[in-house]
């Protein structure tokens, strides 16, 4: 009888201490693919409809590689690709994108950053009023 509870203990332990290494080995791979970061600074906050304005940033994505960043608008409850508004960022992450608003209104936009792979994408919103 002993001698089952002694097995049965070293059982539990060693299974403690496989979920304390996954638990870490979890945290590390976390740290890792820790969450990138994205800007986005309209050139105007009140253009006109159906005028040109710049959304500039900086998407400091994983890797070394240039990654995807594009515009979004949030619509009918849900964000929605803006048309034409994707572009690659330069070799020190910098973007700009060109966009033409043709509804009117206060507009809810974000950038995103496309991470790819197992990394989060990074999000940063900002308000334009479009003016008639």
């Amino acid at each position: 009888m002993p001698t089952i509870r002694i097995a049965a203990l070293v059982a539990a332990a060693s299974l403690v201490a496989a979920a304390t290494a996954g638990l870490a080995a979890d945290a590390s791979a976390a740290a890792t693919r820790a969450a990138s970061s994205i800007t986005a600074h309209a050139s105007d906050n009140t253009p006109q409809v159906g005028q040109e304005f710049v959304v500039r940033g900086v998407y400091d994505g994983p890797g070394a590689a240039a990654h995807d960043v594009k515009i979004q608008t949030f619509r009918n409850d849900r964000w929605l690709n803006i048309d034409g508004a994707r572009v690659t960022t330069r070799s020190d992450g910098s973007y700009r994108v060109r966009l033409v608003l043709n509804i009117r209104g206060v507009r809810d936009l974000r950038a995103v950053g496309i991470a790819g792979g197992d990394h989060r994408n990074a999000y940063a919103r900002f308000v334009v009023e479009v003016l008639p």
